[in-house]
Parts: structure tokens; C-alpha cells; sequence
């Protein structure tokens, strides 16, 4: 009989009133920077010559992304909901282009990649030489190159960011102390669940939360860390650094912040591949239908007399300038797709990657 059952719930989050302006910010940006002036490009999209389409992924803060960049793109007025309901697609084929079935199938590439990651980061030495580089950093990418330098010894760093953690949390119980002689509550926990900060959450709440990443992030028994929790850290240092450090004032948050950074650096972006053939076996598995579509988008728009061939007999495209300058006058397309940041790296990945030979997984050459 069952006496016991753990429901594990995953919520994505809100987007922060931050995210909503930068949101908006990259809107207005994009708008002012189209091709010809910005009034142009709302007169042409006030007519029938502008076929605009804007996708999302399921993901509710990446839903509402989607609109807070629309609603100074195209210059409206109102609620985001309208407009989310009305201009945002997330229909089934926005959810085949953006959503997890790729991430699903890709899965079994990625726990190879990661139990090769996961290795690299019990090293209890110092990187440096050009081989210990070149095995943390098989694709050479000068981004992850300068994270492994940065890190120096992965161990020594993990125990680092476990340190600083612990820190953290002992900080703010002894705010929490604090404000209850201040308060007068009986308890600190009482202090702590008064304290309100940044969008509804408590002081209380925020120990919780850094508690439990401080227990994830270290097994004591096997004496082993958990590098997959790593980017949260990051994300939750982040987040207080913007909203709540200024009145909490926390000492060990900035190197916490900085520690964090440097491992998710290297670790981020290596989750999605290690030598460029992973990468892009990655890549193309997780954002395939997303390339396909994009890649059908710019042909249908691309003149015939555009089409000229390559130096290895291949098509290739190549947009005339004049068809550039005078897109004012001509009736265009624009496609917008808003999505998780794993189809991000993934979509760089195969576009970095492409034409890459595979020497460096033993692979005889070729492309893509």
C-alpha cells in the first residue's frame, strides 16, 4: 500500500516588471531600427502589405514577453492580455517550433554531454595547460575558453559558492534576529514573515529558498555537488542583487553573485554540447522544426534572381541592397518567435556550427 507520495510541481515563474521593461525596451528599439523610418513601418503595417506573425512557446512569462515587446513594436495602447490574445501565436505549430518535445528528444544526447561536464567539474586541480583547456572546452569556443580560465580549479570554486551560500543564509537569520528585538515578535521566524520584499515575498521566504539551494547544490554523504543546480544559484543571486540587496544590504552576496556567474558561464552553455559535433547533434534535435521554418520563411521572400551559386556548387542566398532599402515599399514579412532560453543556445549552436568539419569527433568532414 502507498503511505507516502512527493508531488513535484514546476511553475516557470512571472516575468519581473524589469523583464517587462526590457521587454519593451527591445520593442521600441526594433521598431526604430526596421528599415526605413519607424513611422514608415507603422503605416505599412496599418495597411494589407505587412504579414507579421509573432510566436511563443507555452511558457507563461515567455507569453507575456512576447506582448510587452509588441505593444511599443507596433505602438498600441492597453492591457497586455488584448494583445497576448489577439497578435500572439501559440498554436500547435508554435508549440512543435518552441516548446519541449525537441528538449525531450534530445535528452539522451544531453546526459551523455552531461556526465562527461560533471566530470570535468570534480577536478580537484588547477586548469590551465593547453590540453586540460582543450579537454574542458573541446570547441574552442572563446566564451567557454575564457569561463574554464576563470573558474582555475572547479572544485576549489564549488566549495567557493557552497561557502558564500552558507554565508548568505546566515546573514539573513541574523537580520531576521535582528528585527524582531526591532519588531518586538516572539520569534525571528514571526520577524521574518513580516518582512516583506520584493514582489509579495518574505525575508522568511527568501532564507527558505537559499536553504534549499544551499542542500541541492552539496551532498554531505557522498560528498559530491550537484553542478545542474548551478545556473538556479545564479538566477536566485541575480535576482536579489536587482531587487533585493538595496535593503538588505547583504556582504556576501556580491562575491556569491560573482562566483555563480563565472561557473554558469562555462556550465550553461556546455550542457548543450562540448566539441562542435555535440553542439550541433544538439542543436539541430532540439530546434529543428524552428530552423525548417525560418529557413522556408526566407526563401519564400528571397527574389529567384537572389539565388546565385556558391563556391562548392551549393545555392546559397545573398539579400541585393537596393531590395533592403526599399522594403518600405514592398510588401514584407516579419516573423517573431519568443522562446526558452535552451532553444537560444541551441539555435546558435547550429547556425555557429553548420559548416564546421566534424574532425574533432572523428568524423570524416562534411556539412550540413
Amino acid at each position: 500500500q502507498v503511505t507516502e507520495a512527493l508531488l513535484v510541481l514546476k511553475w516557470g515563474g512571472n516575468l519581473t516588471k524589469l523583464g517587462r521593461e526590457q521587454a519593451a525596451e527591445l520593442g521600441k528599439n526594433f521598431r526604430e531600427s526596421y528599415p526605413g523610418e519607424s513611422t514608415g513601418f507603422l503605416r505599412l503595417h496599418n495597411s494589407y502589405r505587412h504579414d507579421l506573425k509573432i510566436y511563443s512557446s507555452d511558457e507563461g512569462r515567455v507569453q507575456m514577453t512576447a506582448a510587452s515587446f509588441t505593444k511599443p513594436f507596433l505602438d498600441l495602447e492597453g492591457d497586455l492580455t488584448p494583445i497576448l490574445v489577439s497578435l500572439v501565436s501559440r498554436d500547435s505549430e508554435a508549440h512543435s517550433m518552441l516548446d519541449q518535445s525537441g528538449i525531450n528528444v534530445g535528452k539522451e544526447l544531453m546526459e551523455g554531454v552531461k556526465m562527461h561536464l560533471k566530470e570535468i567539474m570534480a577536478r580537484d586541480e588547477d586548469i590551465r595547460s593547453d590540453s586540460q583547456i582543450g579537454e574542458a572546452a573541446p570547441s574552442m569556443s572563446t566564451a567557454i575558453v575564457h569561463a574554464i580560465k576563470a573558474i582555475q580549479n572547479p572544485v576549489r570554486r564549488l566549495k567557493e559558492l557552497h561557502r558564500s551560500i552558507a554565508h548568505l543564509c546566515g546573514e539573513i537569520e541574523a537580520h531576521m534576529v535582528k528585527q524582531a528585538s526591532f519588531l518586538g515578535t516572539k520569534t525571528a521566524q514571526d520577524a521574518g514573515d513580516m518582512i516583506e520584499l520584493h514582489d509579495g515575498e518574505t525575508l522568511s521566504i527568501m532564507l527558505t529558498r537559499w536553504k534549499k539551494l544551499q542542500k541541492d547544490l552539496y551532498n554531505k554523504k557522498k560528498e559530491t555537488f550537484d553542478i545542474s543546480k548551478i545556473p538556479d544559484v545564479y538566477d536566485c543571486a541575480k535576482y536579489d542583487a536587482i531587487h533585493n540587496q538595496k535593503n538588505l544590504g547583504l556582504s556576501s552576496l556580491p562575491d556569491l553573485y560573482d562566483t555563480a556567474r563565472v561557473l554558469t558561464e562555462f556550465i550553461a552553455p556546455s550542457e548543450y554540447g562540448m566539441t562542435r559535433k555535440q553542439k550541433l547533434d544538439i542543436g539541430v534535435t532540439i530546434c529543428k522544426n524552428l530552423m525548417t521554418k525560418i529557413i522556408t520563411d526566407l526563401q519564400s521572400v528571397l527574389p529567384k534572381k537572389e539565388q546565385v551559386e556558391s563556391d562548392d556548387d551549393e545555392p546559397a542566398l545573398k539579400l541585393n541592397r537596393e531590395y533592403m532599402d526599399s522594403l518600405a515599399s514592398k510588401e514584407i514579412k516579419t516573423r517573431l518567435y519568443f522562446t526558452s532560453e535552451s532553444h537560444i543556445h541551441s539555435i546558435l549552436n547550429v547556425i555557429r556550427y553548420c559548416h564546421h568539419t566534424n574532425n574533432d569527433a572523428g568524423d570524416s568532414g562534411g556539412r550540413r
